[in-house]
């Protein structure tokens, strides 16, 4: 008996060794309803983004095909009806997908979670009408209109290119050619679409402004001091977020150059020649190469602030008085991303 009970008292010691022993930290993974599942990818086409961007999400099964069409995704824990999804609140995102078997209705695959980042911008969202004109040009005073009725509001930013009078810019041809420019007037908005007419006297004001929606990654300031006829501008372009083949264009402009105009429309009055119209915003000279300078890769990063410095010498110092300075930054395609004006002698900061 007594060896029966030590033989008892042997068992029972290996099997609570035995328990101690197999009992590994996942003893427990039976019980997850996840175990098992098959695994699944989310890819994001951009990580980090400002608000309002779109991203588009893919989903790939562990074999690498993809299987998006077949997934639910989640952001936050939110199912969303669609793969391109429009990145509203500032902030990091939690993304990941499942798949459900379409008999139970349980999940089958699963993803791990990934992250995208949303970014408040820093910078208010300004654009740019080109205006392609000519005091010979008698529809162009339908453009000079639009343009003026659009000037109590400082994110627009116009710039008169002229073309065949006494306010020619000496390479107007070369960004008519560029920008695919086929007659006078014509308006170019963000040298991304064309400016239509809604009438024969009157411009669609609904379409630059349109642009002032976006949310770009981008902003200027711009700090100016003149001397007698000199004036020497710092340009600084502020990032919020990587970019890249972005450039620099700045450019000098006139005011009140006082010539006559020929009007085909009912603006100005209706005179066929309005007599010592006042021509604002001509481009008189670009300070950088005409299409923008090169900004170094490396100083196109989130959080980096580019700085370059540019002078010019008017003619006399009687032009210098009212002069504009506009500073554009451009993407790789040469579109606008955003857009910066000052009058020349004074500082204009990033807002």
């Amino acid at each position: 008996m007594k060896n029966f009970s030590n033989i008892i008292f042997v068992v029972l010691a290996l099997s609570f060794v035995a328990c101690e022993i197999s009992e590994p930290d996942d003893f427990f993974k039976d019980d997850d309803p996840l175990q098992g599942l098959t695994t699944l990818t989310v890819n994001a086409s951009k990580s980090v983004v400002m608000q309002t961007t779109v991203v588009e999400f893919t989903v790939l099964d562990q074999n690498g095909s993809d299987v998006t069409s077949q997934a639910n995704l989640y952001l936050d824990d939110v199912q969303v009806n669609s793969t391109a999804v429009e990145m509203l609140e500032p902030g990091v995102v939690e993304v990941y997908a499942e798949i459900l078997d379409p008999a139970t209705q349980d999940i089958s695959a699963i993803s791990s979670e990934i992250e995208v980042e949303v970014i408040e911008p820093s910078y208010t969202t300004k654009m740019l009408i080109e205006d392609y004109t000519g005091a010979w040009c008698g529809w162009c005073p339908r453009m000079a209109q639009g343009i003026d009725d659009l000037a109590d509001n400082p994110r627009i930013v116009p710039i008169a290119i002229h073309n065949g009078d006494s306010m020619e810019f000496r390479l107007e041809q070369v960004m008519a050619t560029e920008f695919n420019v086929q007659g006078y007037p014509t308006g170019l908005l963000n040298r991304d679409t064309f400016w239509n007419r809604v009438s024969a006297d009157a411009m669609d004001l609904d379409e630059p402004v349109a642009y002032l929606d976006k949310v770009v990654g981008a902003g200027l300031a711009i700090n100016s001091t003149i001397t007698g006829n000199r004036i020497d501008v710092e340009v600084s372009v502020g990032y919020d977020i990587d970019m890249s083949g972005t450039r620099l264009a700045v450019y000098a402009l006139e005011n009140g150059i006082l010539e006559d105009q020929v009007n085909y429309t009912n603006n100005y009055g209706g005179d066929y020649d309005i007599i010592d119209f006042e021509h604002n915003h001509i481009l008189k000279a670009n300070l950088s190469e005409l299409f923008g300078d090169a900004i170094p890769a490396s100083d196109q990063e989130r959080d980096d602030v580019f700085v370059k410095n540019y002078s010019y010498i008017a003619t006399g110092v009687a032009d210098v008085p009212g002069m504009e300075i506009v500073a554009m930054l451009v993407d790789e395609d040469g579109k606008v991303i955003n857009v910066q004006k000052a009058l020349a002698g004074t500082d204009k900061d990033f807002d």
